[in-house]
């Protein structure tokens, strides 16, 4: 999971990191600006920066998540972003932002329905991230039509 901050990626997707790594996944959370680890500690998953994933790839992930602010603003991560949306193996999923016109028309909105774990240890990593602790019991990300099962429903996005 890619995001411009520590906040950003807690208050859109600290849900999806939770369920996903209480649930045996290898999750990996890099930001642009260095990022205080508690509220990631809190959540069970690692956090590191951008130029520390600058060393080679062997294999690509199974996802790639990324903030639609972050893929905006940094070339390096827009062209990633639709390098791995070419791998097969890879579903790229996004929050915020414009779905990248390179990827095509299709895009569906996807939810990640927390589980009431998710909800409670994300509403303590908000706080510790320095956001309100309302957590929502949905998260929502938007997805080419092909990818991103991940989560949970989908919808088309009008």
């Amino acid at each position: 999971m890619l995001a411009d901050d520590g906040a950003d990626v807690v208050e859109a997707a600290g849900g999806l990191l939770f369920d996903r790594a209480s649930a045996g996944w290898i999750v990996d959370v890099r930001t642009a600006l260095p990022a205080e680890d508690t509220a990631f500690r809190i959540l069970g998953v690692p956090v590191g920066t951008l130029a520390d994933a600058a060393e080679a790839r062997d294999e690509w992930p199974d996802a790639l998540v990324v903030s639609g602010k972050l893929h905006s603003q940094d070339a390096a991560v827009r062209d990633l972003f639709l390098e791995a949306a070419s791998h097969a193996g890879t579903e790229v999923a996004m929050w915020g932002g414009r779905w990248p016109r390179d990827l095509g028309q299709g895009v569906v909105r996807v939810q990640h329905r927390l589980s009431l774990a998710a909800v409670a240890f994300k509403s303590h990593a908000m706080a510790a991230a320095g956001l309100p602790r309302d957590a929502d019991a949905t998260e929502e990300f938007r997805s080419g039509r092909s990818g991103f099962d991940l989560a949970g429903s989908r919808s088309a996005v009008p």
